[in-house]
C-alpha cells in the first residue's frame, strides 16, 4: 500500500505542459476561418428567411382560389424562380460553411 501512495505523489508533482503559443499567422488564419464561417451562417439564415417569405406568399396565392384568378401567372412564375435562386445560393453557402467547419 505504501508504494501506491508514492505513485500518486509523483503524478501530482509533474508539471502541466503548456500549450505552445500560436504564431501570429496561425491566429490570423483561425480568425479568418471563424469570420468566413460566421458570414456563411448569416448568408444561410438570410436566404432561409427570404425563401420562407416567398414560399408563404406562393402558398397564400395557391390556397385562395378567389385570389388566384386575379394573380398574374407570370408574376407567380417569377416568385418561383426567385425561390430557386435563393435555394441555389443557400446550398453554396451551406457547402462553404460545412467545408470551413471541417477544415
Amino acid at each position: 500500500m505504501e508504494g501506491e501512495g508514492e505513485v500518486k505523489e509523483e503524478e501530482e508533482t509533474k508539471p502541466v505542459k503548456k500549450e505552445a503559443k500560436k504564431q501570429p499567422k496561425e491566429v490570423v488564419a483561425e480568425i479568418e476561418k471563424l469570420a468566413e464561417m460566421a458570414a456563411n451562417k448569416t448568408r444561410m439564415e438570410s436566404y432561409t428567411a427570404k425563401m420562407q417569405e416567398l414560399k408563404q406568399t406562393l402558398e397564400t396565392i395557391n390556397e385562395d382560389e378567389n385570389l388566384a384568378e386575379y394573380i398574374d401567372a407570370a408574376k407567380t412564375k417569377t416568385l418561383e424562380e426567385e425561390v430557386k435562386i435563393y435555394e441555389e445560393y443557400f446550398k453554396k453557402a451551406e457547402e462553404a460553411y460545412t467545408y470551413s467547419n471541417n477544415n
